[in-house]
């Protein structure tokens, strides 16, 4: 019971009963969120994180794209887990740090960027109707 998943469930994954595997699982409700919309989804996501592997912020990604849903994924391959400060300031931390966006069913190919604060802001103003 070592990895996250497992120890958030209390029991490893393959012995947990599956619904309960479901419900922790947030794909589970991309699309299934009864009458309310999805929200516009950014994500940060450092390549070596070891609390949450990227290949989860990864498939969280792929999901929201492949359902026709706003989202960004900013990719860090020098940042861990909770570094949002440093991938958003440190030039270090940033460095090969590459996005990709989907909105409407269409999806673009990943580009190299340098993630801001700003990179925040100009998102959430956008999609809160003030930009």
């Amino acid at each position: 019971m070592r990895s996250p998943e497992s120890r958030l469930l209390g029991c490893t994954i393959t012995q947990c009963p599956p619904a309960e595997v479901a419900a922790a699982n947030p794909l589970t409700y991309i699309g299934h969120i009864g009458e309310r919309p999805i929200p516009p989804t950014l994500i940060f996501h450092g390549e070596p994180d070891a609390l949450v592997p990227y290949h989860q912020g990864r498939l969280m990604y792929d999901k929201l794209a492949a359902s026709g849903h706003d989202a960004r994924m900013n990719s860090f391959p020098k940042a861990a887990h909770g570094r949002l400060f440093e991938m958003l300031s440190d030039d270090a931390t940033r460095k090969g740090a590459y996005e990709e966006a989907a909105r409407g069913g269409h999806s673009t190919p990943a580009r190299p960027v340098t993630p801001t604060w700003n990179t925040v802001i100009s998102f959430l103003n956008q999609h809160l109707g003030r930009g």
